[in-house]
């Protein structure tokens, strides 16, 4: 009797663990960068600050959906000050970048900005924009609301950054 339950649990567990589901890809492909154009920001990039030849590194990841009709993306290192997510709206351009930082920012200082990109809609300069290997930055940071609490001096910077994937 012993060995009859014994036989029927061995063929019970090998039936369950031997069965493979019929149709379903064990190593389904990766996701495809004509469906998320979210793909062709992700790396790592050399960064150049044009105001000051500063370089540092940032790097650019997506995170899931923030919306019903958008998605979420990720930087780090931005500005070689800020780590912030950021709603990303697919652009009729495939080459521009939409970020929306939150405002307040906190930079890594612990200070606080008001950060928003420039030159979204003004194609001769080419701003917030990937070509490429190469990625092109333009932003601009003010602390009017925050430098007298924040014990800093007042600054208004229109910025550009550059930088070249790894």
């Amino acid at each position: 009797m012993k060995t009859k339950q014994n036989l029927i649990l061995f063929v019970f567990v090998a039936f369950f663990f031997g069965c493979e589901k019929i149709g379903v890809d064990p190593n389904p492909p990766g996701p495809n960068p004509a469906d998320d154009p979210r793909l062709k920001f992700k790396g790592v990039y050399n960064m150049t600050q044009l105001e000051n030849g500063i370089n540092y590194t940032m790097s650019i990841d997506t995170l899931g959906a923030f919306c019903n009709n958008c998605d979420s993306i990720k930087f780090e290192n931005f500005a070689n000050l800020f780590y912030f997510n950021s709603k990303f709206i697919k652009n009729s351009n495939v080459n521009k970048i939409s970020y929306f930082p939150n405002i307040p920012m906190v930079d890594k200082n612990g200070n606080r900005w008001k950060l928003f990109p420039t030159g979204i809609s003004d194609p001769p300069t080419h701003c917030n924009a990937l070509y490429g290997d190469s990625i092109k930055i333009c932003f601009s940071l003010n602390n009017i609301l925050y430098y007298f609490e924040d014990g800093v001096p007042y600054q208004n910077l229109s910025l550009t950054h550059v930088g070249v994937r790894q």
